[in-house]
């Protein structure tokens, strides 16, 4: 969940210089290849744990959408509309309206497919000003965003340490029933009479010796305080892909490991506290360490429950995830990952 400029081709490929080493450690193969089941690639940006879909428009602007598997709707921000001669509809009635549009067409479908699910509908965005809220923990503007229901329905390869994302055309991974290979995890959603409601996916990692329910969250986003950055001081920048725990999970991580590092008023705006994790298991690897910030669980619960199939004690995201190619087939309900080497 993430707690949103106009440059050129040229300024972007600079940008990516600044921020991405030249040389990237590469995936051990035990996922489905792109290459042999036809994937095609998907423009994107990778910033500390984060991916952005970058699509290139017919005259040159590269645009940035955040792309976050825990985020409830589509969006574009409202200040870009003009642009791309889109007049906002209104839905809703009272006070319940929101402002949507179609989703543009001077976007190609092959660099940035349309949404099939999520609010405001399938092929509409949302109108949206909180985009200049989110604007400080990120490196380029934004243009929008895309939530669960753009993730919907489709396959994934998110190569986080070589920066690549894939959409394969069709499911890769076993089928429910299936026995699972050693790097493969089960991912599930609500339904209702057979249908999915919201597309949250949920899978479960081993943090201390407890297997967790975790949302899958590749928006989960962060901006560590000045105090927090002197403590960790790993040499990255404050806004970067985050981790959330459950107020009873972060306790109980405190209570039994009073040597793991705490930093009280980690995260800028919330206050909250964070805590590193030395080291977790996910699909077979162990990863870490890993930051996680306290999401107080009163709240955390009341906001996702419904919208699982299961409750849930956190989100798992760029934190862990940024080790990682993750293979995600939300067709089958299955995620497969790959652990790089140098």
């Amino acid at each position: 969940m993430a707690d949103l400029r106009k440059v050129s081709g040229m300024a972007f490929a600079a940008v990516i210089l600044t921020l991405t080493p030249l040389t990237w450690p590469v995936a051990v193969a035990q996922c489905p290849s792109p290459a042999a089941h036809g994937a095609r690639r998907i423009p994107a940006f990778f910033d500390q744990g984060r991916v952005l879909a970058a699509p290139v428009t017919a005259n040159g602007d590269t645009l940035f959408f955040i792309l976050d598997s825990g985020g409830g709707f589509n969006a574009i921000d409202a200040a870009v509309l003009s642009r791309f001669g889109l007049t906002p509809m209104v839905r809703g009635s009272g006070s319940d309206t929101m402002s949507v549009v179609p989703f543009p067409s001077s976007i190609d479908s092959m660099q940035l497919p349309r949404p099939r699910a999520g609010f405001p509908g399938p092929g509409y965005l949302a109108a949206s000003t909180l985009f200049d809220q989110l604007a400080r923990m990120y490196p380029v503007k934004l243009t929008g965003f895309l939530g669960g229901g753009w993730w919907a329905d489709r396959v994934w390869r998110i190569d986080y340490p070589a920066g690549k994302l894939w959409l394969f055309p069709r499911s890769v991974l076993p089928t429910n029933g299936s026995t699972l290979g050693p790097h493969e995890v089960r991912v599930t959603f609500r339904s209702v009479d057979g249908r999915r409601p919201t597309n949250f996916a949920r899978f479960r990692a081993e943090v201390d010796g407890d297997s967790l329910d975790l949302l899958f969250d590749t928006g989960a986003t962060t901006q560590f305080t000045d105090g927090a950055m002197a403590i960790v001081h790993d040499g990255r920048p404050a806004g970067r892909g985050g981790s959330f725990i459950s107020s009873e999970i972060f306790d109980r991580w405190h209570a039994r490991h009073p040597d793991w590092r705490v930093i009280p008023q980690g995260e800028v705006g919330t206050r909250a506290p964070m805590i590193e994790v030395p080291s977790m298991r996910l699909g077979g690897y162990t990863l870490g360490p890993v930051w996680w910030e306290e999401r107080g669980s009163t709240g955390f619960h009341k906001l996702m429950d419904g919208l699982m199939d299961h409750p849930i004690q956190g989100s798992l995201g760029g934190a862990a995830f940024r080790h990682l190619a993750v293979t995600i087939d939300y067709v089958a309900g299955v995620a497969c990952f790959d652990a790089p080497v140098n």
